[in-house]
């Protein structure tokens, strides 16, 4: 599965993609990431509370499965 092969069809499903992480962005709210599958960039936000940095363990150029 890629970022790009993603369709309409598919929304409501569980899908997972392999991507690096090519940026981390804190901001007063969510943690924004900018991820890379090799196929397009997509950008994911994670929030657990403001200003808290969402999966502090993962930092540019990890290597993640993001669930979608």
């Amino acid at each position: 599965m890629t970022f790009k092969s993603l369709t309409k069809e598919q929304i409501g499903q569980t899908l997972s993609v392999v991507a690096v992480v090519e940026q981390v962005h804190q901001t007063s709210g969510p943690t924004i990431f900018t991820l890379f599958d090799g196929t397009m960039k997509f950008t994911a936000k994670s929030f657990f509370k403001p200003g808290m940095r969402a999966f502090p363990e993962v930092d540019k150029g990890a290597t993640v499965a993001v669930t979608l």
